[in-house]
């Protein structure tokens, strides 16, 4: 609390929430903000890194590197999936948590007593904050293999230490909004995210996940928890429980309409979905409801049960009234719904959107790229490990109708001019000339010599810049089943720069 005397507003007798079984209590500061006492101490996310962060920080001011900079690339090296894009999420909380950065006493008071560190160590951390510079793709946009989603350039102990964090925040967060943008595009009936109860990581996880789905496509949650800190709109109807704790389903459906009349919904597939749909029609038609808003099916053929339920709706005059289904779908149930001209208004969807089946990690890495002004590789039997080194500068080539053709990473020092060869950054033989290409730079600076310059875009900002991204994107790279390859290479410059490196480190056998 920078500006606040806690002890002083409360002896004056301001404004006070008890909350005595919760363990914190809320005060309204003078200056109109409000601040928040609480009994346990507050997780410190710098202290979110694993061990060896701490353990090379140390080596490296004890080997007096600590004010040389160097540039780190977050990326990752395969859509997940089996897709052809991904669409990023995470960068806000990772802005967040680099604004915020330092260690506490409580923490230094910790590491004391747990590891054996120079004295030096200790007196770094104690005045350690980010000072450098972070360039990224904003979220919502499109991201492909070994295209940096975020560069960072800072004094080299701290640009390496953040790398655990950095990696926790873009991995799931870009999971859900790709899964979510995947779904999405099949069709344009809105979807709900309703999996906090499936989600992974507990009720953080869900929140990102809900955020995620948010951005990705998804029109609103059952997380009313995600409504309250991001906005999202919360929408829901009944379980299967409130119908089997009534004698009958009929009554089941009266209690309900009693209370939310033309805004019910009801779950109709306890017993059947037919007669669901009828008790639902006819509890409307005897408490005189002119409409009501929608009926939800959970099992069964979806595809075929909604057009029996359509028909039935219609057949009584409720011709707006929506069917929601759910029932494990994702962007392949979804696909053969519409193909199989299903009469469903709009989708709930949880668990194989908020844990990203399929691709449990985007396996995103942090790779250091260059130290000072030398350009480091990383060489390695594999060919697709082979890091491309130094500082970049990556722009989005766009085709004679807007479609997004290719991304070329270059050095700082180049520039596209009339035209550029696009080389593919692993297969030698392959290479693609643009001529007089309109280019998008992809990186922007949201972080420079510490200040933050991060926009904080609202989250429908977000959301609407993902739908658009997905209109830039070839639906050949779109399709769900062997989408095509998108074409991520090498300028001249990087090219010969990483040719030479390559030939410098060669492994010997």
């Amino acid at each position: 609390m920078k500006d606040v005397d806690v002890e002083e507003l409360l002896s004056k007798g301001l404004d006070l929430v008890e909350n005595t079984r919760m363990g914190w209590a809320e005060v309204k500061g003078c200056n109109g903000k409000s601040y928040f006492l609480s009994e346990k101490p507050p997780i410190n996310q710098a202290m979110a890194a694993d061990l060896y962060q701490f353990t090379m920080m140390a080596a490296y001011i004890e080997s007096g590197k600590a004010e040389e900079a160097a540039t780190f690339n977050a990326l990752y090296r395969g859509n997940p999936f089996s897709g052809g894009f991904t669409i990023v999420s995470g960068l806000e909380r990772i802005i967040e948590y680099l604004e915020e950065f330092q260690f506490t006493g409580r923490d230094i008071d910790h590491i004391r007593k747990n590891w054996k560190m120079p004295e030096s160590f200790f007196e770094y951390i104690r005045e350690a904050r980010f000072s450098g510079k972070v360039e990224a793709l904003p979220e919502g946009t499109m991201a492909q293999p070994y295209l940096p989603m975020l560069q960072v350039t800072a004094p080299l102990p701290m640009s390496n230490f953040i790398e655990t964090f950095v990696l926790n925040q873009l991995g799931f967060a870009t999971l859900v909004s790709t899964k979510a943008a995947r779904i999405s595009d099949q069709g344009n009936e809105p979807f709900i995210e309703f999996g906090l109860r499936r989600a992974q990581g507990g009720i953080e996880g869900g929140l990102i996940a809900s955020r995620s789905a948010y951005i990705g496509g998804g029109s609103g949650t059952s997380n009313v928890l995600a409504e309250q800190v991001y906005g999202i709109p919360a929408k829901g109807t009944h379980a299967h429980s409130f119908v089997m704790a009534f004698p009958t389903q009929k009554e089941a459906f009266e209690s309900y309409a009693k209370v939310f009349a033309e805004e019910s919904v009801f779950l109709i597939d306890t017993y059947g979905y037919r007669s669901g749909t009828e008790d639902a029609v006819s509890t409307a038609k005897k408490l005189g409801l002119k409409t009501f808003k929608g009926v939800r099916d959970d099992s069964g053929d979806l595809a075929y049960q909604s057009k029996i339920i359509r028909k039935i709706l219609d057949d009584n005059g409720f011709n707006d009234t929506k069917i929601v289904v759910s029932n494990d779908i994702d962007e392949w149930t979804r696909k053969a719904l519409k193909e199989q001209g299903a009469k469903i208004d709009m989708f709930g969807i949880g668990t194989k959107l908020v844990t990203a089946e399929e691709s449990p990690s985007l396996g995103p890495v942090y790779k250091l790229v260059q130290v000072g002004d030398r350009e480091v590789i990383k060489i390695s039997g594999n060919e697709e490990k082979i890091t491309d080194p130094g500082i970049k500068k990556p722009y989005r080539l766009l085709d004679q109708n807007g479609y997004y053709a290719a991304d070329v990473l270059m050095r700082p020092d180049e520039e596209i001019g009339d035209s550029i060869t696009v080389h593919h950054r692993s297969k030698q033989y392959e290479s693609k000339e643009f001529k007089n290409p309109a280019a998008i730079p992809l990186l922007e600076t949201m972080i420079d010599g510490g200040t933050v310059y991060f926009s904080r875009p609202s989250l429908d900002e977000i959301k609407h810049r993902a739908s658009q991204e997905l209109k830039k994107i070839w639906p050949e790279v779109r399709r769900l089943e062997n989408p095509a390859e998108y074409l991520v290479g090498l300028s001249p410059g990087m090219k010969k720069v990483k040719t030479e490196l390559m030939e410098k480190y060669a492994i010997k056998k």
